[in-house]
């Protein structure tokens, strides 16, 4: 569920999103949906796809040193120490990031 980041008026997947739950705003959730966002658009060219795309990444690029708990990473900004296997995915989520945008700032993060 895409809801409004109160914290900037950006916006945010939020991988636990009810009107009860707080916004913990879990990184690989949100990355996984930008995943999806950018297949779309590679599959279909739509141009809404692109533009949702690129706004979400740049709210993505604002926000991960947030994620950043110096040699390791957070699950989520309520800072919640990733476990092993989220830490991994964080690093493979950045490669990938990385790999398909060109932008230096993923490549940061997955080689530290």
């Amino acid at each position: 569920m895409l809801q409004v980041d109160e914290s900037d008026g950006g916006y945010w997947y939020e991988e636990y999103a009810s009107p009860s739950s707080i916004r913990s705003h879990v990184l690989n959730g949100h990355i996984f949906a930008l995943e999806g966002i950018y297949e779309l658009y590679t599959l279909t060219k739509d141009d809404m796809a692109r533009k949702l795309f690129q706004e979400e990444m740049n709210e993505l690029k604002r926000h991960i040193h947030e994620y950043d708990a110096g040699s390791w990473t957070y699950y989520d900004r309520l800072k919640n120490m990733a476990n092993w296997k989220y830490h991994n995915l964080h690093i493979k989520q950045m490669d990938y990031l990385w790999k398909t945008t060109g932008n230096v700032l993923f490549k940061k993060y997955s080689k530290r």
